[in-house]
């Protein structure tokens, strides 16, 4: 049972959603089975010096995590957000690096800079100096989650869930809508899986209660067409973090059901973790073969060691 604070938050995050009328379905979910003994992630740290983390990256060039704190209301500008940096080890370096934020959800690193999502804003800042260097309201947008980056283009991409929408940042105009409608199926999660961008899907038509009629899937976009198709056909959950393992895998979590999944592109699945209460957006690398689960309803961080699969 996920805890008084995550009923509340669902409830916040709904009040933000337009009414929609949900869509009876009958396609099948995708069934994951636990993962073997030998490939289960392996506990390596646990880090409980945050408040509501929603998200999680890592940084090569200190060694260290970034981790989001949410802390008040996800929907409110109420000033309480924050943002903590974390050693590679999981010792807390700095419990408030950045903070004067509001809902802090999504994060992603480029040139130095951290980016991060803050309901209808985009911040950045300086990773050395922690000086913020952008600061990018877009109107109308409802609740900003995650953010990736484009290889190819200077953009950044911002999913906002509620609305059905990626924007497009860049430096001129300072932002533009990438790709819209309820083909996106809720747009969480967002990676590049190099030509194109593959979204983790919360699923259409969300409830009172944060539920779907019809669970999420991870969704391919075409970045020259932008034509949206399905990465895996079938329903997977409630989509949040999204991280790629090799050309053809993904990482991503489910954050109603506590459960992060290894899925590959021809459907077939694993669940590494489950009873996570709030799984948001994780991190993932590659090279070292760490996973980093925020959960956010626990206020826990934890650390995984995960084998070759």
């Amino acid at each position: 049972m996920k805890n008084f604070y995550s009923l509340s938050l669902l409830a916040l995050l709904f009040s933000c959603a337009s009414a929609e009328k949900a869509v009876p379905t009958k396609v099948a979910t995708l069934s994951c089975p636990a993962v073997s003994p030998e490939q289960a992630p392996k506990l390596l740290w646990t880090n409980s010096d945050v408040t509501n983390p929603e998200s999680v990256v890592y940084d090569r060039d200190s060694r260290s995590y970034f981790v989001s704190n949410v802390v008040g209301s996800p929907v409110e500008k109420d000033g309480k957000g924050w943002i903590t940096k974390i050693s590679s080890k999981g010792k807390t370096v700095k419990a408030q690096w950045a903070s004067g934020l509001n809902a802090p959800k999504g994060l992603g690193l480029r040139a130095n800079h951290l980016w991060v999502t803050d309901i209808d804003q985009v911040v950045a800042f300086q990773t050395r100096s922690g000086k913020k260097t952008v600061n990018i309201t877009i109107e109308g947008a409802k609740f900003l989650n995650d953010v990736s980056f484009s290889p190819a283009t200077s953009e950044a991409l911002v999913s906002d869930m509620m609305d059905n929408k990626i924007y497009s940042i860049q430096k001129t105009p300072s932002h533009s809508i990438y790709a819209e409608g309820r083909a996106l199926e809720s747009p969480n999660g967002l990676t590049l899986d190099g030509k194109n961008v593959l979204v983790a899907a919360w699923g259409n038509d969300i409830q009172d209660d944060f539920s779907t009629p019809r669970a999420g899937r991870i969704l391919s976009i075409d970045t020259e067409t932008k034509k949206v198709t399905a990465w895996t056909e079938a329903p997977l959950g409630n989509l949040d973090g999204l991280e790629m393992d090799g050309p053809d895998a993904v990482i991503v979590s489910d954050w109603m059901a506590g459960k992060v999944f290894r899925l590959k592109r021809d459907g077939s699945c694993v669940t590494l973790l489950e009873g996570v209460q709030g799984t948001a957006d994780l991190g993932f690398v590659p090279e070292t073969r760490t996973l980093v689960v925020p959960a956010m309803s626990e206020n826990v961080v934890r650390a995984y060691k995960l084998p070759k699969f």
